[in-house]
């Protein structure tokens, strides 16, 4: 009994512990509903004490503020019929504390007799949470309320989601609010002004600023953004206001056009243009201004017109000078509107005397209130001037009148005024002298028109009715038109007569002018340059070679019966009545492959190149092929102006063929050539090996190697016609590869070492020089014939110098020696076949070695000379094109 009792305290004591460490209000109440216990949270709450509450019955705690309806509900009708009550909301005005929302968990605590049975009762205060709750919707309603009435857009974004958007920002996009919800607002952005609005979002920056709005059909208006960072049903937001400015920004941009135009228009015109405010203080002045009153630009202006009428000497007319309350344009601003008043104005800087006359009003807003003045002011003291010398100017008139006359008779071409009847009331001394020997005296001043002895240009009688001053009388201009006048002595005169009618200013006719030019020596030239015409027709007829001239678009303008011959063989029968633009395009090359039509020689020439001589292959409809050296340059008058394009088509084919014989001879003479000469090379070599086994020495091996070096000599003649003919027929091949320089000449200089004095020779080129795109066997070649060169023609133990540096897209390789140099006049000739200098007739050879070397660069597409002086040494250059990555994959 002891232990059980022992156990009841315990869980006792921890029910009182778990009751008073609990934050909401608890309260034990008894069967009866008297307070046995409450927390301390219950005091603090509803500030109560213990001793006004122990022991009470709950509805008489406080005066009777907990007697509530709702609760004795709880207590006497719920929490009886079952064991627990939950979340039991309770709302009640109390006298000290207001009124209070509650939320009340009450459950009944089983005791043994039933008797002991208690009620624990929860109180949980959520007035602040009820009231937080309702401002939370009062808020989110004004906000509803106000998105919708504002004009202005507002959008709701999280990290660029749209959470929210008004109707009014909807409807002006094209869309509805739940078509925006849920989309990235760059969506709604016009592509130019995304990258700026990320960058304002990432820097949170509230604006104001301006961005594209992209709108459903696609149009774009200019918006512009306020930004802020809200708190959002627990998360942080992104609210953004949007106006659209677009009609602003168009105003403010025809403002500021209309202000440009309207400074432009003040600049350009030669009237000094004054603006004032209505105080009088001086807004705006044009360029005028300063240069009329001789006032540096740059210095400071006038303030106000009290200032400028301080500052400057202004005159009556009449010279009285004008009080300052009467300046011009403060009666302007006064309301008088004035016009053309003179004035005059002595210069601040020159002191001269300026006369000017002003016109000024004010300038009124639409309700008639004076916002200022204007002023223009017109500079008339040249005019003044001028009245003042008209008497002179009569004179001068009357003088450049006679000038005027003298002119007319010395212009070279006829001119002629007649009256609207065709009577001759002006002419000057060339139409006289064109009118000696064509008319009768009597003639002279009736009206013709000038059509007595003229004839059109077929030879036909000219009608009066049809001479061109007729027909300008009758409202028609005539330029250039050829007429002949037939003189009493028979000859002829080609005239170029113009014609044109003189209107008044009503519309009247006043009378014909006309001009005759004599072209008669124009005319004879041009039938001398027919007859020329006629005879180069004849000649480039004539010729074997096949000429085609083209326009410039490349049709066919002339060809010549070899051309014709040519055509004939190279269309097929369906292309014949129509002529090929650029004839050369239907050829192939002598490889094989089509040429495209803007690659043609005569297509190239159209561009302004030259071509000379390039080898094209017309493949004809009947199977032979046809082979030409073609020939085209661009024809060019008055500095390039491209009149055509000339092509010169050779028939090579017999040529060709004997090139083809001669490749196959060259072959063969190599074959049959190198074959002898290696079996007498390996016999030489067997003899050589017989002496040395017996022992044998002296002369018998001395030929032997006489013998040996014959037969490497002319294993190198045979080599070099081989290359030679080769290169010059334009069949050699080439194997290239990329090839390292530096590392390519250290190992020749090893293997050429036994027949070379290659410590004579110094290697200078970087280790990271880049390779060339050469063939290795061709390269060994050139160098060896270079080095070689170099150690044959200078003297024993003098340096040789191998040079090499990379230049752009090639490479530069420099041989030089300190020999005996060459004469100026032999440089030119050096790699020219069978050439040798004077100083070099004391050495063997026959002159193929540096030809060749020649003939090698060219070949690898690069270029070879030299430059030397006498007594000092020579240095040959050679160039080759890099070998890298680009030059490669080409």
């Amino acid at each position: 009994m002891d232990e059980v009792s022992s156990q009841d305290e315990s869980d006792r004591l921890l029910t009182e512990a778990i009751i008073d460490t609990v934050r909401a209000p608890l309260v034990v109440l008894a069967r009866d509903l008297r307070v046995e216990r409450a927390n301390a949270a219950f005091y603090h709450t509803f500030h109560a004490s213990p001793a006004e509450t122990a022991g009470r019955r709950l509805y008489d705690l406080g005066n009777g503020q907990w007697d509530i309806p709702a609760l004795r509900v709880l207590l006497e009708q719920l929490l009886p019929a079952q064991r627990a009550v939950t979340d039991f909301t309770v709302e009640h005005d109390f006298p000290d504390l207001g009124r209070r929302v509650m939320l009340l968990n009450a459950r009944r605590i089983g005791g043994s007799p039933p008797t002991d049975e208690r009620i624990l009762l929860a109180i949980d205060d959520i007035t602040a949470r009820q009231r937080s709750e309702e401002s939370l919707r009062e808020s989110e309603e004004r906000y509803r309320a106000f998105s919708e009435a504002t004009t202005e857009g507002l959008v709701l974004h999280e990290h660029g989601r749209i959470i929210e958007v008004n109707q009014t920002f909807a409807d002006h996009l094209g869309y509805t609010p739940e078509e925006m919800i849920g989309h990235d607002v760059l969506e709604f952005v016009a592509p130019e002004s995304r990258a700026f609005i990320s960058e304002q979002t990432r820097q949170h920056a509230p604006g104001p600023y301006e961005a594209l709005s992209l709108h459903r059909d696609g149009t774009r208006t200019i918006g512009e953004l306020r930004a802020r960072e809200i708190l959002y049903h627990g998360r942080m937001v992104r609210v953004v206001a949007v106006r659209d400015i677009t009609a602003r920004k168009r105003i403010e941009e025809a403002l500021q056009e209309s202000e440009a135009r309207l400074r432009a228009a003040i600049s350009s015109i030669a009237d000094e243009a004054w603006f004032t405010d209505a105080q009088g203080d001086i807004l705006l002045v044009n360029d005028a201004v300063y240069q009329n009153l001789g006032i540096d630009p740059r210095s400071p202006f006038f303030r106000s017109i009290a200032e400028v009428v301080a500052n400057l000497q202004i005159f009556e007319p009449d010279g009285t000078p004008r009080p300052p309350e009467q300046a011009l344009l403060s009666r302007a601003l006064r309301g008088e509107v004035l016009c053309g008043v003179g004035e005059v104005v002595r210069n601040v800087a020159t002191g001269e005397l300026r006369h000017r006359e002003v016109s000024s009003a004010p300038v009124r807003d639409p309700r008639g209130t004076i916002l200022g003045a204007v002023a223009i002011v017109r500079d008339v003291t040249e005019r003044k001037q001028a009245e003042r010398e008209r008497e002179q100017l009569l004179d001068e008139v009357q003088h450049r009148a006679a000038e005027l006359d003298a002119t007319l008779n010395a212009v070279a071409d006829g001119l002629i005024i007649y009256n609207p009847e065709g009577e001759i009331l002006l002419d000057n001394s060339s139409a006289r002298h064109m009118l000696d020997g064509m008319l009768l005296d009597e003639e002279y001043g009736h009206p013709h028109w000038l059509s007595l002895s003229a004839y059109t240009a077929d030879g036909a009688a000219l009608r009066p009715e049809d001479a061109p001053g007729a027909r300008a009388a009758r409202g028609e201009t005539i330029t250039s038109e050829t007429l002949l006048f037939k003189r009493r002595d028979g000859t002829i005169v080609w005239t170029s007569v113009s014609a044109a009618p003189i209107i008044s200013r009503d519309g009247a006719l006043l009378g014909v002018v006309s001009t005759y030019t004599d072209i008669t020596p124009i005319v004879t030239l041009r039938q001398k340059v027919e007859a020329q015409a006629a005879e180069l027709e004849a000649t480039l007829s004539s010729l074997a070679d096949a000429i085609v001239i083209y326009t410039p678009e490349g049709e066919i303008r002339f060809h010549n019966q070899r051309a014709q011959e040519l055509l004939d063989h190279i269309l097929s029968t369906e292309e014949k009545p129509t002529p090929p633009q650029w004839m050369d395009a239907y050829a192939r090359r002598p490889d094989g492959t089509r040429i495209a039509p803007e690659d043609s020689p005569s297509a190239r020439a159209q561009r302004g190149e030259v071509v000379t001589g390039e080898v094209l292959v017309f493949h004809c409809p009947d199977g032979r092929e046809i082979w030409v050296s073609v020939t085209a340059a661009p024809i060019c008058i008055h500095e390039n102006m491209l009149m055509g394009v000339v092509g010169t088509y050779t028939d090579i084919t017999p040529l060709h063929r004997l090139q083809e014989q001669q490749k196959v001879l060259l072959q063969t003479v190599s074959h049959d050539l190198r074959a002898p000469l290696t079996v007498i090379k390996g016999h030489a070599q067997v003899v050589a090996e017989m002496l040395r086994d017996q022992q044998l020495d002296g002369a018998l091996r001395e030929s032997l190697a006489a013998i040996d070096r014959g037969v490497n000599r002319m294993d190198v003649m045979i080599q070099d016609l081989v290359v030679v003919t080769c290169w010059e027929g334009g069949s050699l091949e080439l194997k290239r590869e990329a090839v390292p320089l530096p590392a390519f000449l250290d190992e020749l200089l090893r293997r050429v070492s036994p027949v070379m004095e290659t410590a004579r020779i110094t290697v200078e080129a970087p280790a990271d020089l880049s390779p060339v795109w050469a063939d290795y066997a061709r390269l060994e070649r050139i160098l060896v014939n270079l080095l070689s060169n170099a150690l044959k023609y200078s003297d024993p133990g003098t340096p040789v110098t191998v040079r090499a540096w990379r230049a752009e897209r090639e490479v530069v390789l420099a041989v030089h020696d300190q020999g005996r140099g060459i004469p100026p006049e032999a440089l030119s000739h050096l790699f020219e076949r069978f050439f040798r200098a004077e100083t070099a007739r004391a050495t063997e050879g026959v002159g193929l070695g540096l030809y060749i070397t020649r003939a090698l660069v060219e070949a690898h597409g690069g270029r070879a000379w030299a430059e030397s002086e006498v007594g000092v040494g020579s240095t040959f250059y050679v160039t080759l094109p890099v070998g890298d990555e680009e030059v490669t994959k080409a």
